[in-house]
């Protein structure tokens, strides 16, 4: 239903708020146990923030591409939390933290 919505919506031709829908869109798989679909929804939104200029949601989607990883490793433990780490460094030093940025409330 929620890819449906999406698919709806990108027909308009609009981006405005695609980055925080397809994070909505990847939690609903990572509680369905779709790890990997929740992944491919987390990158085309960074893809999509960084695009559009919406930058102001990255934090987030960082957060969430990191308790993927985390989650992966606790399941798993095959290198994911090495991976993550090599993702944030990329991120950080790509000017995802600077002065001034917003981020979300810890939950």
């Amino acid at each position: 239903m929620i890819r449906d919505s999406l698919a709806s919506y990108e027909r308009t031709g609009s981006a405005l708020l695609m980055p925080l829908f397809l994070t909505v869109l990847a939690d609903a798989c990572q509680r369905a146990g779709q790890a990997e679909e929740a992944r491919t929804a987390l990158a085309g939104a960074v893809h999509m923030a960084r695009k559009t200029g919406e930058r102001w949601w990255e934090p987030e989607l960082l957060r969430a591409l990191g308790e993927l990883h985390r989650a992966a490793a606790d399941d798993h433990d095959t290198g994911a939390e090495s991976e993550a780490r090599s993702f944030s460094k990329r991120s950080s030093s790509a000017g995802v933290s600077r002065p001034g940025a917003w981020s979300c409330e810890e939950r």
